[in-house]
């Protein structure tokens, strides 16, 4: 009796959580609802299967434009984010935190307004870096409206998927110093514009999942990152 009512509260916590979960994965349901941003030149996103799965290939050749999804996140419901990303080339060139070298394989824009202006938009950029350590944040040098994290570096996780883990309501207090309770839009971006070189990366899905998710297994050919 005590074992069947312990599986039956699980699946329930299951269920719970899975309910008020919100992923977004563009290689399931197309890039119809992912606006692309040009900066200079032009990112070539494809749906491609990889490994029996289906993902979204990025794929920049000297140019740079993301992929923009509109959301509506409730960061109180849903504080974690966790995505899939995987790289195979990473951009050279200048250093990554000056503008002749603001180029990243693989980044994951949250973004969160502190109003109805235009210049009352702010963005938090999660990158897989070429020498920056994970845990470091720098501002955008090209606005200041954007902070940058480094979640992964260099070439020793090249080829193999990584799944980051973040309590991004926490990271957005941290990187901002204030209490960010929506989110309202995602980006994925590989870029290769300033440094004029190439870059090349795959990417999964994007979950914003209850707090009690940060638990949950991932699967063990995986690379995962935690705060």
């Amino acid at each position: 009796m005590t074992r069947c009512l312990r599986l039956t509260l699980a699946l329930l916590l299951a269920c719970a959580a899975q309910a008020s979960a919100q992923v977004l994965d563009p290689a399931r349901e197309g890039l119809a609802g992912w606006e692309e941003q040009r900066f200079h030149g032009r990112t070539r996103y494809r749906i491609v299967t990889l490994d029996g799965e289906p993902v979204l290939e990025a794929h920049a050749r000297a140019g740079a434009s993301g992929l923009v999804r509109p959301v509506a996140v409730d960061l109180a419901a849903t504080p974690l984010l966790r995505w899939r990303w995987r790289v195979e080339r990473l951009p050279r060139g200048a250093a990554e935190h000056s503008r002749a070298g603001d180029d990243f394989a693989a980044r994951l824009y949250v973004v969160f307004r502190t109003g109805p202006f235009p210049w009352q938009r702010y963005a938090l950029d999660y990158v897989w870096t070429r020498a920056t350590p994970p845990g470091t944040r720098w501002p955008n040098p090209y606005t200041g409206h954007t902070v940058m994290w480094s979640v992964a570096q260099g070439e020793a996780g090249l080829g193999r998927w990584q799944t980051h883990e973040r309590d991004v309501a926490a990271d957005l207090r941290r990187a901002f110093g204030r209490e960010v309770r929506r989110i309202e839009a995602v980006a994925l971006m590989t870029d290769a514009d300033d440094t004029g070189s190439e870059a090349l990366a795959y990417y999964g899905a994007i979950a914003f999942l209850p707090a009690a998710a940060a638990a949950a297994p991932v699967p063990p050919h995986q690379e995962v990152s935690r705060p």
